[in-house]
């Protein structure tokens, strides 16, 4: 969409345009503009059909074609007889969200005309003026500058039709977007290329009924690990998959099976979508996926989607895995809130759900569901959404199901809180709900806070809003031995409680001074690096204190994108992963401190901060060689059944567990493969 400022500004250039052709003088121009010859007689019946149109869409507007940005697409566009007009044609598909053009043909001449200032548009976004525009170099009489011109398309020999040198574009004159102007198409040497019918795939008479449930556990395109159900149908080698598309869940799309591989062929055809045009699976390609027999699973290595219109996507699986998940009572894995902030938009929750529970088994996503929690000076209430606070709605919803979004409000990894949010609010709360083998069973509710309680006396930890800035980011595996000037002065130092008693440097070594009168609240937080869901990753520092009889106290924490923001630093820190935590230190000889494995819920940069929380009057803690690392294969051990015994095991979400199953741990502090 073109920016507000060049918005008006074509607003105004369309009115001074309008006003030179009440003078008189466009119509003297109208002989510059392309008007084809009649070369032979095609009637408007004959141009009725399918077409597959070629385009190229203009970012911005300028004089100097030879430097005019755009970008290119494509489209379904269908032309048919028009209703209104005798011997006219309606066109559907070319111009945005699928309005309808009407076209006279005038039978007899090789060329479709449009003709400037036809109304145009849908129910859904109101009426469009349609009109061409060409760039006159001027003369004597007539300034230099774009003018008014109807829409000529050559048409060829093999019926496809061409436009050549005519932009041409659409203002809105009523509807929700009422004079605004839309992203106009340069559509020099694009043609509509005449289409056979396409068929959505369907399978063979009684092989749907045989379908098997399935979950897809996928990454999306922003990093979130997802999950949705997808039904496999089997027809001796060919597989047909159900609920890949998230537009058309009903379709069905087609692979073969030649040994352990299936391959469906790219650019299903799935059908049509309201206004915005054709749909289509496998997109970006053939995809291939690996059958495994034993585990009745199929996967993929690569990244899969469909396209709507051409331009949104339909689903985007990056590593899909399709397993069979069995109807059982489970206990949820505890969801995050990351974030809670604003754009353009208002105020919303940054959060992940894991589809998993705490024993890191796949759940059924239709049997999981997530409830917000609001904390009001320790007054807890559920967060309830109405039609009034979300438009979307037709009615209360304070239990979400999973995978729920109206693409306005609620999204897989975010909510917004539009007219919900108060700054009153001291924490906001998420717990995950599965109800699988007919039992309820809940997660804890996991708590972001948003600002001290009253008692507290802190003011300083409240989100503000902000705008987002530029923050340094490096490479992994990342050390700092605070030696130069470079290395210190890229790390960050947050003064949260604002007593001027803050970390320091000296002799390859970061330390902090006690205060008399506050506990230490002070982070010094490493540059952002990308870490990515379910890998894994070594962190570790050396830190002593000056005396044992003053011990010192720190945590280590990770936090997405915590330096892109000034205002809400200390804050977003403080809601990151637990990575080292609350440690007293009393050795004033350098000990090493470390996690030797941990993990993220999503990819993305992450501040890593060591934050020292002393009480007042100790004394000094120093630290060295801070370290972050990822940890390969060879991180990974295993043990005998016997050294199990009496030992202390952990999912790799932190979580003690009675029992271990397959899969790995952490077992005695060391990442164990069972």
């Amino acid at each position: 969409m073109v920016a507000k400022r060049n918005i008006l500004l074509m607003l105004a250039w369309m009115l001074a345009a309008v006003a030179f052709a009440q003078q008189g003088n466009v119509k003297g121009l109208r002989a510059h503009a392309m008007v084809p010859m009649a070369a032979s007689r095609i009637s408007a019946t004959t141009l009725t059909g399918s077409y597959t149109w070629e385009f190229k869409q203009a970012i911005t507007f300028s004089t100097d074609l030879e430097s005019l940005e755009t970008v290119g697409g494509s489209a379904n566009v269908t032309i048919a007889p028009s209703t209104k007009n005798e011997g006219g044609l309606t066109i559907t598909g070319m111009f945005p969200n699928a309005l309808e053009a009407t076209v006279v043909s005038n039978e007899g001449v090789d060329y479709l005309f449009i003709a400037e200032g036809q109304i145009a548009g849908t129910e859904d976004y109101g009426d469009y003026v349609v009109n061409g525009v060409y760039y006159y170099e001027g003369d004597d009489k007539n300034e230099p500058g774009w003018y008014f011109d109807d829409i000529y398309g050559l048409i060829h020999d093999d019926g496809s039709i061409s436009f050549d040198r005519h932009w041409f574009y659409r203002v809105l004159s009523g509807g929700e977007y009422g004079g605004k102007e839309l992203v106009p198409y340069v559509v020099e040497g694009s043609t509509l290329t005449r289409t056979s019918q396409q068929e959505v795939v369907t399978p063979p008479q009684g092989v749907a009924e045989q379908a098997k449930e399935y979950v897809m556990s996928f990454t999306d395109d922003s990093g979130a690990a997802l999950s949705k159900e997808v039904s496999v149908a089997v027809d001796g080698n060919d597989v047909y998959l159900q609920g890949m598309s998230k537009y058309f869940p009903e379709a069905w799309v087609k692979g073969t099976k030649n040994g352990n591989q299936v391959t469906f062929p790219a650019k299903q055809y799935m059908g049509k979508r309201g206004t915005y045009g054709v749909c289509y699976f496998f997109y970006n390609g053939d995809a291939q996926f690996t059958y495994n027999e034993e585990a009745d699973t199929y996967s993929s290595e690569n990244v899969i989607y469909g396209m709507l219109a051409d331009v949104y996507y339909d689903g985007y699986y990056k590593q899909p895995v399709l397993q069979q998940v069995d109807d059982k009572a489970a206990t949820p894995a505890t969801p995050k809130i990351s974030a809670v902030t604003t754009d353009v938009y208002g105020w919303y929750m940054k959060m992940s759900v894991p589809s998993e529970d705490t024993e890191g088994q796949v759940l059924l996503p239709s049997k999981l569901a997530y409830q917000f929690y609001v904390d009001e000076e320790h007054y807890i209430t559920t967060l309830t959404f109405t039609p009034e606070t979300h438009i979307k709605l037709t009615e209360e919803m304070s239990v979400v199901p999973y995978g729920f979004t109206d693409n306005y409000d609620f999204f897989d990894t975010k909510v917004y809180l539009n007219t919900l949010y108060s700054e009153d609010w001291n924490k906001i709360g998420i717990q995950s709900i599965y109800t699988g083998g007919g039992e309820e069973h809940r997660s804890e509710i996991s708590w972001f806070t948003l600002k001290d309680y009253d008692e507290g006396g802190g003011s300083g930890s409240e989100i503000e809003p902000e705008d987002p800035i530029e923050a340094l980011t490096v490479e992994l595996p990342y050390s700092n031995d605070f030696s130069s000037a470079q290395q210190i002065e890229e790390l960050v130092i947050i003064d949260a409680n604002g007593d001027g008693n803050t970390w320091g440097f000296s002799a390859g070594m970061a330390f902090y001074s006690y205060s008399s009168d506050h506990a230490a609240n002070d982070w010094l937080v490493a540059p952002q690096m990308l870490l990515k869901a379910g890998h894994e990753y070594h962190v570790s520092l050396k830190a002593a204190a000056e005396s044992s009889s003053y011990p010192e106290k720190f945590e280590v924490k990770a936090a997405l994108e915590a330096t892109c923001y000034v205002k809400n630093a200390a804050t977003l820190m403080s809601n990151g992963l637990v990575v080292i935590p609350a440690t007293k230190v009393s050795n004033i000889t350098f000990n090493t401190f470390e996690n030797n494995s941990f993990t993220v819920m999503e990819d993305g940069y992450y501040n890593i901060g060591v934050h020292v929380i002393s009480p007042a009057l100790m004394w000094v803690l120093t630290i060295k060689d801070f370290l972050v690392e990822e940890v390969n294969s060879s991180g990974i051990s295993t043990v005998r059944a016997a050294e199990l015994k009496d030992a202390q095991i952990y999912n790799l979400n932190g979580q003690r567990v009675e029992k271990a199953h397959k899969g790995l741990h952490i077992v005695n502090g060391k990442k164990v493969a069972l």
